[in-house]
């Protein structure tokens, strides 16, 4: 998606530049995008779709330009937080959010929100962990773990 200011109706009231970019890629997961990065006041990159897929596409979207923004997804697992870690967003908000993910964001150095913790990510089946999740836990850096989601995904 082509760079734009964010449109959306809430006003941000808040003081600092960096919480209203989160808040601006929060408002547009409400309007229904499942990835959104947003820098400086401007949407960078905005996804739809289901998994860690639009996250990655999100990323491959803003390029250079997500190194310091804001990053806001439906669901952030460790698949996601370290994917966010190796392009160097500075806060993460997740509508869930794995305790793992957050371990990992507050280790990096990461603001992290999120709407619900839970211990993992469940696979769609909800009977066991993503397989994403799992992936990336095996993966031995944020570079590998985001290395490994694009090739498995034929990205």
């Amino acid at each position: 998606m082509a760079e734009r200011e964010c449109e959306c109706e809430r006003k941000c009231e808040c003081e600092r530049e960096r919480e209203c970019d989160l808040n601006a890629a929060r408002c547009l997961l409400e309007k229904g995008f499942s990835a959104v990065l947003v820098k400086d006041g401007r949407i960078l990159a905005s996804e739809k779709g289901e998994g860690v897929k639009p996250l990655l596409m999100a990323c491959q979207a803003a390029g250079a330009d997500a190194q310091g923004s804001s990053l806001a997804d439906k669901v952030v697992g460790v698949a996601a937080a370290r994917v966010g870690i190796d392009v160097g967003v500075r806060q993460v908000y997740g509508h869930l959010m794995s305790e793992g993910a957050a371990r990992e964001l507050h280790d990096a150095g990461i603001a992290a929100q999120w709407g619900k913790l839970v211990p993992f990510i469940l696979n769609r089946a909800g009977d066991g962990q993503c397989p994403m999740e799992r992936l990336a836990l095996s993966a031995g850096s944020p570079r590998d773990a985001h290395q490994r989601l694009l090739e498995f995904l034929n990205m």
